[in-house]
């Protein structure tokens, strides 16, 4: 494994400034609501100038598509394996990080369609859901046997299965917890694929 080169004097100030501007941003927004929060909030709060900000994001949003990507997805030097990990730390788990957080999570839904970043977390967030369950699919495979359907096509299936519940779940008024929901057609796809596999 090839060693990380330590950060520059200069790298780790802007390490520093951008995370204690995103800190600041999601304090703030989870205090006040998000329309409440302006830029110059953000940085005073921070305690940088103003034009700060722009160095490290392109709109008060960018701070909400940072949040819900690494709130989706498991830190990189997070060990997985097997499809039980895979689904708690890459599915159950992030679902439940999101849903604590209902303001953050609000604007996320009302800037997903306006703000080039977030567009880009989703992307990233379902490119990596996917791996992580491609992998642990296959891994499965490899000791139980073949799947009905390919690892890949699987996988991809249970991602589409993710985000139709949560678009679902957004639109059609909530009546039961997400996750809950999640689970619930996770483990009848298993039941599913489990029976036709002894067939």
């Amino acid at each position: 494994m090839a060693e990380t080169k330590p950060l520059t004097r200069r790298e780790s100030k802007k390490k520093s400034t951008r995370e204690k501007l995103y800190r600041a941003g999601l304090r703030l927004i989870r205090k006040r609501g998000y329309d409440a929060v302006t830029i110059a909030d953000i940085t005073e709060a921070a305690g940088t100038a103003k034009g700060t900000f722009f160095n490290y994001f392109d709109t008060k949003a960018d701070i909400i598509a940072a949040w819900y990507e690494t709130a989706s997805l498991p830190a990189p030097e997070v060990k997985i394996d097997n499809l039980s990990d895979a689904l708690d730390l890459a599915v159950y788990k992030p679902f439940e990080a999101l849903l604590s957080e209902p303001e953050l999570l609000a604007a996320k839904f009302t800037h997903e369609n306006d703000n080039r970043s977030i567009a880009r977390a989703e992307a990233e967030v379902d490119r990596r859901m996917f791996e992580i369950l491609e992998a642990a699919l296959r891994q499965e495979e490899a000791r139980k046997g073949p799947y009905p359907v390919g690892a890949s096509d699987l996988a991809s299936l249970i991602v589409a299965i993710l985000t139709g519940a949560a678009r679902e779940w957004r639109l059609g008024g909530q009546k039961e917890p997400l996750s809950d929901t999640v689970r619930r057609r996770l483990d009848s796809l298993f039941t599913l694929l489990d029976k036709a596999r002894l067939t």
